[in-house]
């Protein structure tokens, strides 16, 4: 799932600093398609079934990796 979520995030990175696309087109492609995979329901399933350690840091890894990639991706977009 962790992977999942952060083909997400890349999806909507891609799609918000690197695609020329109308405001319509990344509504769809970003809440609608990347918002697939990085609800915040699969997040509160996942820690929901987890122990004391393993929640958290899931959490702060995941948070992490979307930063990451997202900055990554704006750095390189046109301007």
């Amino acid at each position: 799932m962790f992977i999942v979520n952060q083909l997400g995030v890349l999806a909507a990175g891609v799609v918000a600093y690197r695609m020329t696309a109308s405001d319509s087109q990344k509504l769809f492609w970003i809440t609608g398609f990347a918002g697939g995979f990085t609800t915040l329901s699969s997040l509160a399933f996942i820690l929901h079934g987890s122990n004391l350690l393993s929640g958290p840091i899931y959490s702060v890894l995941s948070f992490a990796c979307s930063i990451a990639i997202l900055a990554v991706l704006r750095k390189g977009a046109k301007q």
